[in-house]
């Protein structure tokens, strides 16, 4: 999967899957499986990103 997802220039794979079933002894199905993806830079891909505010911190509100 990793040659694969390299010869495509892929920079990582995501959501990846691995399955295995045993049918009888000694055969076996296994099942290998994700998705490959290239990153971008936020503001190559829509300039306004950088133009967007921070987002605010996550937690309670700090005290006085």
């Amino acid at each position: 999967m990793m040659e694969q997802a390299k010869t495509m220039n892929a920079d990582a794979i995501i959501a990846m899957r691995y399955d295995a079933t045993e049918f009888a002894p000694g055969i076996t199905e296994v099942l290998a499986y994700g998705t490959a993806v290239k990153l971008a830079d936020a503001d190559a891909v829509h300039p306004r990103m950088a133009e967007q505010p921070p987002l605010p911190p996550k937690g309670p509100p700090a005290a006085p």
